[in-house]
């Protein structure tokens, strides 16, 4: 079990400003942690932050019982079963999920998760493509229970499409927030 994190450590962006920038931060929780791999080409990485978008708003375009008739439509079933097929092979490799605020400019996390000397985190962007986004990290700063790293310096596509990644991460919170609870649910969480 990992490090416990208070509210006060990665709920408050504001005290992080030097990390994570003037940028939006949002709390979620991702499988990441520090690793050895090279980190992923910046032109790359932004593709890869784009196409996950793609993919991530095409899936619900198809269910089981429609009957497919196009050959588009058919090629996008061979590529959700093959995104399947290949998820369950890597996500046996995955590290936990972990609390992360994350933000353009940087992140922060609880403490342990990352030490001065690592300078690599792999982060998984997508559970239905668990392919991880090796980012450069520097300027480790820990206070309490809480780490905050700034990525090294990214090209202004990657930065961009970290910031459209992170926002509609905020986005879907939102409009999960907002969807009124499942019949026979009470809305609130087992204690």
């Amino acid at each position: 079990m990992g490090a416990r994190v208070t509210p006060h450590t990665l709920d408050s962006a504001s005290a992080w400003d030097n990390c994570l920038g003037s940028e939006l931060a949002f709390a979620v929780s991702l499988p990441l942690g520090p690793t050895g791999a090279e980190i992923t080409d910046q032109g790359l990485a932004a593709r890869l932050l784009d196409a996950l978008a793609v993919v991530e708003s095409a899936l619900p375009s198809l269910r089981v019982d429609d009957k497919p008739q196009d050959a588009c439509a058919r090629l996008e079933l061979k590529l959700d079963l093959l995104m399947h097929l290949l998820g369950n092979v890597l996500s046996e490799r995955l590290p936990p999920a972990r609390p992360a605020r994350l933000s353009p400019r940087g992140l922060v996390l609880a403490a342990g998760v990352i030490s001065a000397r690592d300078n690599r985190l792999a982060i998984y962007p997508s559970p239905q493509l668990p392919l991880p986004l090796v980012l450069g990290i520097d300027g480790l700063e820990c206070r309490g229970d809480a780490c905050g790293a700034r990525w090294m310096p990214l090209d202004p596509v990657l930065r961009d499409a970290l910031g459209r990644w992170i926002f509609r991460l905020h986005r879907r919170e939102i409009a999960r927030r907002r969807q009124p609870p499942a019949a026979g649910d009470s809305g609130l969480e087992p204690g």
